[in-house]
């Protein structure tokens, strides 16, 4: 499965999707969690002139919410299993900053949450800004209304996220002679964030 990185992305807190896929995969991986393997990747486009991510392809590269219907109640009930343990393993990740995955990344590192939020707030507003969606007047009224999350005064431990994650990017399937098992995809967004916002995913599990 290729994935190339356009030049341009809006909003730009979305730049840098190929660095992310290779470290998100990575620290997945490192967390026991299934993942396609990674088998060339290039986040600086010396190769071909475009950042580009290759991934081995499973044995079905359909999400495992398009095949549930076609499950049986076992395999159903082992896909939720797989895909509360993952969720769990998800939340064990965690670092000593807020923001995004490599120092490089567009939101960049924070120590505190209220830093990060700022930064991205930013970044939103000034992409919103550049394209003319805000009049002067509705940028006031939003910046007013950024400044009431700041109050945030707890202190957890920065975690990781997709943010997408869902059924639509965990694929059931296998890589060469392996089992059968749930795999996760798409970590172009992934950030560190505060851990609560994982855990609505996980208290979803059972509603499909």
């Amino acid at each position: 499965i290729l994935k190339i990185e356009c030049d341009k992305i809006f909003p730009s807190t979305r730049n840098g999707q190929i660095e992310n896929e290779v470290e998100g995969s990575r620290l997945l991986k490192q967390a026991g969690i299934p993942c396609p393997p990674v088998t060339a990747y290039d986040i600086i486009g010396k190769d071909f002139g475009v950042r580009y991510i290759l991934t081995e392809c499973l044995s079905d590269d359909w999400p495992g919410i398009a095949r549930m219907e076609q499950m049986d109640e076992a395999t159903k009930a082992e896909v939720k299993r797989q895909a509360t343990e993952i969720l769990v393993r998800i939340s064990t990740i965690t670092n000593t900053h807020f923001g995004s995955l490599c120092p490089s990344g567009a939101l960049g590192w924070h120590k505190t949450w209220n830093e990060c939020y700022r930064a991205w707030f930013n970044l939103l507003s000034s992409g919103c800004t550049s394209i003319g969606l805000f009049t002067d007047e509705v940028l006031a009224i939003v910046n007013t209304a950024a400044v009431t999350p700041l109050a945030y005064s707890g202190n957890p431990a920065p975690t990781f996220s997709t943010a997408d994650m869902g059924w639509h990017n965990m694929i059931w399937g296998h890589t060469s002679n392996n089992p059968d098992a749930l795999h996760v995809i798409d970590f172009g967004n992934a950030r560190y964030i505060l851990p609560y916002m994982n855990k609505h995913v996980i208290n979803n599990i059972d509603a499909i």
